[in-house]
């Protein structure tokens, strides 16, 4: 069985329809697969249900599940956690989220220090981090970031040759 990830929490209940708000950390960066199913903790057990509908709604996610269609079915899943497993629910690879204090790890040399912000600039982004305490900027992209661990507070990065000896 593949391993859940938290999404956030059921906190309210979104129009007459029986649509769910769920509030956590960098929705924004999550993408949930319609037509799809996510994991609602009941008793302690991740019960699935199937997603009709999904949009955010400021840095909040709004979900509509097959079969709670009023308020009223709605309001015994407030309070309850949302998680998904990785068929249905991905962390988008190059979204802007708060990336500061994280670890880059690069695939051949390691823990490279902590993340001090995430630069946008009108073409490009950057992670700016320390490396031998100098400030080093490296491109954000899908080709160099390989996955974002937001549990671990950690960025999974494969450089190219010479790009972090680059200042030296």
């Amino acid at each position: 069985m593949s391993q859940l990830i938290k999404i956030g929490k059921l906190t309210r209940a979104h129009g007459l329809k029986g649509a769910l708000v769920v509030s956590g950390d960098n929705l924004e960066s999550i993408e949930i697969k319609k037509n799809g199913f996510l994991f609602i903790g009941i008793n302690n057990i991740s019960t699935p249900f199937f997603i009709s509908e999904v949009k955010m709604a400021g840095k909040n996610m709004v979900l509509t599940f097959d079969g709670i269609d009023t308020v009223e079915k709605a309001k015994p899943f407030i309070g309850k956690e949302v998680y998904g497993d990785e068929k249905n629910a991905s962390v988008k690879k190059n979204t802007a989220v708060n990336l500061q204090g994280y670890d880059l790890v690069d695939e051949l040399k390691g823990n490279m220090g902590k993340i001090r912000e995430l630069i946008s600039m009108p073409k490009q982004q950057f992670l700016s981090i320390d490396i031998n305490n100098e400030e080093v900027l490296l491109p954000y992209t899908d080709v160099f970031v390989k996955k974002i661990d937001h549990k671990a507070k950690t960025v999974y990065y494969c450089a190219p040759d010479g790009l972090f000896d680059i200042n030296q």
